[in-house]
């Protein structure tokens, strides 16, 4: 993640050098399918995985260099659930349900074509609550002990302006987020989380991916930015674009 960012505020140096540089405040909005990915649960006839929905709100700051760069830091605040139900084989049906509260930082890319852009980057994600219920019961009283309390994952995105003037810009698209990290602990290991009534245990183990699949909305106000003036020096100007 250092790395990242390191590579990143070089680009915004070697970008800011050549071109003029306007800056924009953020507020975003997302909804779409937020869990996680496990192979032995997709696997396991004996359970129905389900795809579950939730939201993320938030906001940040975006640069952007010329017509076709641009750099956007986001703070998000997002919630995610994945339900299963495990069929035991004796004619009864267990519920699974974990929920999670999550505080998130992006760092995106974007390359401006015209309207529409592409984005790509990084985030880190810091799990702020966490539920797991069997049953409608409570599994454990801290079950956060056999989960990540942070993990990585990248984003990648497409997004378009629907509306805009100089002083405000709105636009909608699509982002996917996955983490290429393991969601459960060393204890969640050692007690077989995230399924721990699977009894015997899966022969091999597999790991958890948190992942995302939203549509968002943006709605972005430029506040100014760095240009040449007509001396050729740069100075900086409040406003749109």
């Amino acid at each position: 993640m250092k790395k990242t960012f390191f590579l990143l505020a070089f680009l915004v140096c070697a970008l800011s050098a050549q071109s003029q540089v306007w800056v924009e405040l953020s507020a975003r909005a997302m909804y779409g399918a937020r869990g996680f990915y496990n192979q032995n649960i997709i696997d396991d006839r004996n359970h129905n995985y389900f795809l579950t929905t939730n939201e993320a709100f938030g906001g940040g700051l975006g640069m952007n260099f010329g017509t076709q760069h641009g750099l956007q830091l986001e703070f998000m605040w997002a919630g995610n659930r994945q339900n299963f139900d495990y069929d035991d084989g004796n004619g009864s049906l267990l519920e699974n349900r974990i929920k999670w509260f999550t505080r998130e930082v992006v760092l995106l890319y974007r390359f401006y074509a015209g309207a529409s852009y592409i984005e790509i980057g990084p985030k880190l994600v810091k799990v702020l609550d966490l539920k797991q219920r069997l049953n409608g019961g409570i599994l454990s009283q801290r079950p956060e002990i056999y989960y990540q309390q942070t993990y990585p994952a990248a984003v990648f995105g497409v997004g378009g302006l629907i509306a805009g003037s100089e002083d405000f810009s709105f636009r909608m698209g699509v982002r996917l987020e996955y983490s290429w990290a393991d969601f459960i602990s060393e204890k969640g290991k050692e007690a077989n989380f995230p399924a721990t009534y699977v009894n015997p245990p899966y022969e091999t183990y597999t790991p958890s991916h948190p992942f995302s699949a939203s549509v968002f909305a943006e709605l972005n106000i430029p506040i100014g930015g760095v240009a040449k003036a007509g001396c050729g020096q740069r100075t900086f100007i409040w406003g749109g674009y």
